[in-house]
């Protein structure tokens, strides 16, 4: 196969120090004047080429760059573009010779745009490409270039030096650029074996970031399909899977050329080969090398070439909707009592419940769970789909939780349900959610096989929808035992016609919290601590999502004045797109309140660790309904945001006595401080 695409290092030398590449220590070396690349690219072998990239080194180090694109349009007659990357160190040189090519590349109907490498804000950056001043240099070439009319994006590369950054990166883009973000990998010809410190060195935080941060691009902000696909192979890779999308290296359609004329077969693990006379007799001889690096490579490599998804991955993502079409459809189960089958094993307990999107209250129900049924059942084992697997491996792994993890599309779920003779629905809410319906399906044929089926700790509501009263119903018909987390979802499921047996127990996350043994031993010095989240579709009521944003940038606000002499730190519960990052809404009301001691945590935590917040805490202002519990349940002074209006959280907290913590929209913008410290320590206080 004659190649498409070409990858041309014009230099091999480069004036940053960047944390990821080694190429700064090469030396000048040999490289192909204008003419010699002409004459390369007139052998037959590239005749078929469309698109030319030139990178370096760095390629504006190269005296006469210009040269090298002007010459395309002529010896490559199928050429629709090409590109660059620069890290922009010299703005006057870069603008001066990507403008004159992007000129001459309109007038003959070319395509021709490229990238300038921006790693992090301010120092983030600096810090990653070794040089003070790369920031502010970089950014003037961005946006000098973009001002005479060179199409030109941003291109991040994620290391360990900025992987904590990348948020801070996105948001500083939103209204100015575009950025591209990848993750960075060990590539032969920059010499950055060494950098095993920086390159693919994530802890599972780390991971559980980068896996969040890529699923918010692909659902928030990236509009390419195919960018979109490398993003979920990226967020595979990171997850501990294979590469989900092939690679134009792999069969040919791509070549990598250096400075030297030399070739190789792929451009991150292929080894120079002189092109000689006959260049595609010459690449014929490296098919053995090509073969040895798809066989030994390419499933783990995250570099981003972009490409369709492998037969593979096509045929499972085929397989996987058909799987989720079943788990939809409506249909009734009839429970059956089959004899026992041998293929059912008793200790083998497949967890249903919202996990892919679980916030850290889901974690803490899990771990419950695990921990409480292997007490009783030492091999206990445990299966949980997921709607975002490689998102809850990593949690789990955080967790030191051994369960498998598998997909909500695996076709076991119409099948055998992989032997289990328990097959649970642990905890959260059966409420308004499309994939009730999965959930509903699954139990009704577990029932029907014959299994153990049992809700566990789940609340009930809201409610609004027939569709999920039938779901609701649906499951309780084929439970075998019913555990509700409060006396209000019991009350909720008898309104729904359900008239079997109902035990009412804590939440599982409760139970796990208690087993912790944190109590709070937080001073009047010690932080504020706020778990505020977005008011969402699910829970209606007359205010909307955005006059609940401001009534809490209010309140936040007058709170910080309140107490001027302790920090007010923003917490997420929740660090995943699907169902709303609490991050990216925390930032939201950060930049509303306007105030330097109002800080976001941007750490994806454990539930451990946000005990530990709790505990540290002077005052706990609790939104998510599992913050309520973890701050109830170790003693910390609270109030919690009803934003369930009358739901789950009005309902735990009647519960457990604790009705004056309640507070509403409407009463944040009435409230004072005296009635909030009386409120949060559970003192009565008089009321108009």
């Amino acid at each position: 196969m004659r190649p498409t695409a070409l990858n041309f290092q014009v230099n091999d030398i480069c004036n940053a120090r960047c944390v990821m590449c080694h190429v700064w220590q090469h030396k000048r070396d040999r490289e192909m004047s204008p003419r010699e690349f002409a004459t390369l690219l007139s052998d037959p072998y590239f005749s078929d080429l469309e698109h030319v990239g030139i990178t370096g080194g760095e390629p504006t180090l190269c005296r006469n760059l210009d040269e090298y694109y002007l010459l395309l349009p002529d010896v490559c007659p199928k050429l629709k573009g090409a590109s660059f990357i620069t890290h922009g160190f010299d703005t006057d040189r870069a603008v001066g010779i990507y403008s004159r090519v992007a000129s001459a590349y309109r007038a003959r109907g070319l395509d021709f745009h490229g990238m300038v490498s921006l790693d992090g804000v301010g120092e983030v950056h600096d810090r990653v490409r070794g040089r003070s001043g790369a920031f502010e240099r970089a950014t003037r070439t961005l946006f000098g270039l973009k001002m005479v009319g060179v199409p030109t994006s941003a291109c991040c590369t994620i290391v360990a030096s900025n992987v904590r950054d990348i948020w801070t990166l996105l948001e500083w883009g939103y209204d100015k650029t575009y950025i591209r973000f990848r993750v960075g990998e060990f590539i032969n010809r920059l010499s950055n074996h060494e950098a095993a410190h920086e390159i693919r060195a994530f802890d599972a935080t780390a991971r559980i970031d980068l896996i969040s941060f890529f699923e918010h691009l692909i659902q928030s902000y990236e509009p390419d399909e195919t960018v979109k696909r490398t993003y979920a192979s990226i967020i595979a890779l990171v997850g501990g899977g294979s590469r989900l999308i092939g690679c134009p290296y792999q069969d040919g359609r791509a070549v990598n050329v250096d400075c030297r004329g030399q070739f190789a077969v792929c451009a991150p693990k292929g080894q120079p080969h002189p092109l000689g006379t006959d260049a595609e007799a010459a690449v014929r001889t490296a098919d053995a090398e090509r073969r040895s690096i798809v066989r030994r490579h390419c499933a783990g490599c995250i570099h981003d070439y972009h490409d369709d998804w492998t037969p593979a991955v096509a045929a499972s993502r085929r397989s996987a909707t058909a799987t989720l079409r079943t788990l939809e459809a409506a249909v009734v189960t009839p429970i059956l009592s089959p004899p026992a089958s041998p293929s059912i094993h008793p200790s083998r307990v497949l967890v249903l419940g919202w996990y892919g999107t679980e916030t850290i209250g889901d974690q803490a129900i899990l771990a419950g769970l695990v921990d409480e049924y292997r007490r009783k059942t030492p091999d206990a084992t445990f299966i949980v789909p997921s709607q975002y697997p490689f998102y809850t491996r990593v949690n789990l792994e955080r967790l030191g939780l051994d369960c498998h993890v598998t997909s909500y599309g695996d076709e076991q779920l119409t099948g055998d349900l992989w032997g289990c003779g328990t097959v649970m629905i642990g905890g959260g809410p059966l409420m308004d959610i499309p994939q009730l319906a999965w959930l509903a399906t699954i139990f009704e044929q577990a029932r029907a096989k014959g299994r153990r089926t049992v809700v566990e700790g789940c609340g009930i509501g809201p409610v609004n929808l027939p569709e999920t009263a039938a779901h609701i119903g649906r499951i309780a018909r084929a439970a075998h035992e019913i555990r509700l987390r409060d006396r209000s979802s019991a009350r909720r499921l008898r309104a729904l016609g359900y008239e079997g047996d109902v035990t009412v127990v804590d939440d599982p996350a409760a139970r796990w919290a208690r087993s912790q043994g944190v109590r709070h031993h937080g001073t009047d010095a010690g932080p504020i601590c706020v778990f505020a989240r977005e008011l969402t579709h699910e829970y209606p009521q007359a205010t909307s999502p955005a006059d609940a944003t401001d009534a809490l940038a209010t309140f936040l606000a007058r709170l910080s004045d309140w107490f001027p002499d302790r920090a007010l730190r923003l917490h997420a519960m929740h660090h995943f797109p699907v169902g709303g990052d609490d991050r990216v809404y925390a930032r939201r009301l950060t930049r509303l309140i306007g105030n330097e001691r109002c800080s976001v945590d941007d750490t994806p935590r454990t539930p451990a660790e946000t005990l530990a917040i709790m505990a540290r805490a002077s005052l706990v202002i609790a939104m998510r309904f599992h913050a309520v519990v973890f701050a109830h349940t170790i003693g910390a002074p609270m109030v919690a945001i009803d934003y369930t209006n009358g739901g789950k959280v009005a309902g735990y907290l009647s519960e457990h006595d604790l009705a004056e913590r309640k507070l509403t929209f409407d009463e944040l913008a009435r409230l004072e401080r005296q009635d909030l410290v009386e409120r949060s320590l559970g003192v009565e206080t008089a009321r108009p």
